[in-house]
């Protein structure tokens, strides 16, 4: 019994020195994990902090991207060019590139200054803590040869606020945008003709026309798809939901920062407020009104609304769309529409829109847009600035003026201007006839190519125009062209007059019944009737000629095959050619397709590039 008594006591040191050693070893365990939790929220941070900056860089990056606007940068080129044309000067292309480079930094240096001004702005925020800031940046301008650089050396501060001592990382970044070599414009004056001795070489030559751009193709939305859990909203607000239900149907109704699927219609006979979201309607969409804004929108039925509408950065797609009364605000959207697109009146910008058919009651005005309609356009007028149009079909406007400037249009069969055209710094292709009333068509800097007959029933005044007519043309008014080549395959029928200055006009037959006066200037057709000619530094080539009253000074001539004028017309400066003299001298040229030329006074725009980012 003594020897137990001992052996207890010794158990109960052996427990004492096991609870100390556990309690020791648990706390050595305990510090390393709280040192590592403690450098890897160290480590996280400081990761974060990277990724915020670098955030920054392609925000910013991407802001400074946005100025760099091809259409307006070739708008802006083309109006430079047409200001030496207009003042009548050699076009200077390195003085239009240097101007366009410091127009450009100007905006540069403007975004630059507002963008620094976003510290403070909860966009630059990530994950409502970490923020990043742009805290410098310089423009210098490169040249390279004949290409001129604009460089943006940049800082951007990475933050994570922090009590007294935030974390910050900075990382610079260089920004190039490109302004390459102007290529050399052609001219494309009229030549003077030869001595009447000498019968080589043509005095006509075909307008060198340019081609209009085909617009790009609108991105469509992403698929969305159906989440799983139901909506719940509060009132007619729904905020903050990943979420699915049948329909909605409610006098107004606002969805914010959500992803909606709704199986069935939304219809609303007040307004309709979705921003931030993305929304599925697999039936009908028919408020009264509606504003769309930074929204993933797709229909599968039709849109239909009877108030005004305003469509805001969204990418929006459905099978119809119509806006029976209002105006339609559309803004930095791309427009995807199966079928029909109809508006009431529509005032669109900076968008990207597709439809099979449109149609504007009133008024329509297109903005830095492009438009591709694949059958029929209708609109009761139109204004299209800086844009790019193609029509499948037929364009017409009823009642309303056909204004074009700084624009690309292609329609591929007729136009019908109801109240007359004006068509300023353009390129314009049509397949078919163009029919205008009322006013006259006027066109100024601009190419024209028209596949049918031109029937301008209130006159055509051209200036600094080349223009190709494959069909007929008809002028009831006065027929003016100054500085322009005008083309035409068939015949020209003037019922009161003409007056060219320094411009070239070819014809298959010309008749005038009132004066056709002819100043600095070339004409050349196969039958000449004129009932009054006026000459003063002209040439004309006539295949048969017929003016009853002809007046030229001395510095004019007339070439022509047979004379039918009564009595003819004869002096030194009148010359009878043999056929084959005739046709070197006065080939008419109506090819079906003018060929573009191999230098247009265009540049070739290269996207700016990000060069480095230095950590």
């Amino acid at each position: 019994m003594r020897q137990v008594k001992k052996e207890q006591g010794y158990a109960l040191l052996i427990v004492l020195f096991a609870i100390v050693f556990i309690t020791v070893i648990t706390a050595v365990f305990m510090r390393g994990a709280i040192s590592n939790a403690t450098q890897g929220q160290t480590l996280d941070e400081n990761n974060l902090v990277v990724v915020s900056a670098e955030a920054g860089v392609d925000y910013y990056t991407w802001h400074l991207k946005q100025l760099y606007d091809e259409q307006q940068l070739e708008a802006e080129f083309n109006s430079l060019v047409n200001g030496y044309i207009a003042d009548k000067k050699p076009i200077n292309y390195t003085a239009i590139q240097l101007k366009m480079v410091g127009n450009f930094r100007n905006k540069l240096e403007t975004k630059i200054q507002e963008l620094k001004k976003l510290k403070d702005s909860p966009e630059t925020d990530l994950f409502n803590t970490y923020t990043h800031h742009l805290t410098a940046a310089d423009v210098d301008k490169e040249q390279d040869g004949s290409t001129a650089y604009l460089l943006v050396k940049g800082r951007v501060e990475g933050k994570l606020p922090q009590g007294g001592k935030p974390k910050t990382k900075n990382l610079d970044f260089e920004f190039r945008f490109i302004f390459p070599q102007v290529l050399t414009a052609d001219g494309g004056k009229p030549e003077n003709p030869d001595d009447k001795n000498d019968s080589t070489g043509s005095l006509i030559g075909m307008p060198v026309l340019k081609a209009p751009a085909p617009p790009a193709t609108p991105e469509k939305p992403a698929a969305i798809s159906k989440p799983a859990s139901a909506c719940h909203p509060k009132g007619r607000l729904l905020e903050n939901q990943q979420c699915a239900q049948q329909e909605i149907s409610e006098p107004n109704y606002t969805i914010n920062k959500s992803g909606v699927y709704l199986t069935g219609k939304l219809d609303s006979w007040g307004n309709v407020h979705v921003e931030n979201s993305s929304l599925n309607i697999r039936g009908n969409f028919t408020p009264a009104s509606f504003l769309a804004e930074d929204t993933l929108l797709v229909v599968g039925g039709l849109i239909s609304t009877y108030q005004p509408i305003t469509i805001n950065k969204t990418k929006l797609q459905a099978s119809t769309f119509i806006n029976g009364h209002g105006k339609a605000k559309i803004s930095n959207s791309h427009l995807t529409i199966n079928d029909t697109l109809t508006f009431q009146q529509s005032e669109i910008e900076n968008s990207f829109i597709i439809t099979n058919t449109y149609k504007a009651n009133d008024n329509a005005t297109f903005k830095n847009t492009d438009f591709n309609v694949k059958k029929i356009y209708e609109s009761k007028g139109a204004e299209f600035h800086n844009s790019r149009i193609e029509i499948g079909e037929t364009m017409s406007f009823g009642g309303g003026l056909f204004y074009v400037e700084g624009s690309d249009i292609k329609i591929n069969k007729d136009v019908t201007a109801a109240n007359g055209s004006r068509i300023f710094n353009s390129r314009i292709q049509i397949g078919g006839g163009m029919t205008h009333n009322q006013t006259v068509l006027l066109s100024k800097n601009s190419d024209i190519s028209i596949g049918g007959e031109v029937k301008a029933t209130n006159g055509t005044d051209l200036e600094h125009v080349k223009m190709l007519v494959k069909g007929k043309y008809t002028a009831n008014e006065n027929f003016k062209l100054d500085n322009s080549k005008l083309i035409i395959s068939s015949g020209l029928s003037l019922t009161n007059g003409g007056d060219l200055e320094n411009s070239l006009l070819t014809a298959a037959s010309i008749t005038s019944s009132t004066p056709l006066k002819l100043e600095n200037s070339i004409m050349a057709t196969g039958s000449l009737d004129s009932d009054v000619l006026r000459l003063e530094n002209a040439k004309v080539c006539a295949g048969n000629l017929k003016v009853r009253d002809l007046k030229m000074d001395g510095n004019s001539k007339i070439y022509y095959q047979t004379q039918t004028s009564n009595p003819n017309h004869s002096n030194k400066n009148i010359i009878q050619l043999a056929p084959e003299e005739f046709s070197k001298k006065c080939a008419v040229q109506t090819e079906e397709t003018p060929e573009e030329p191999e230098n247009t006074g265009t540049i070739d725009w290269k996207a700016p590039v990000v060069d480095k980012v230095t950590y």
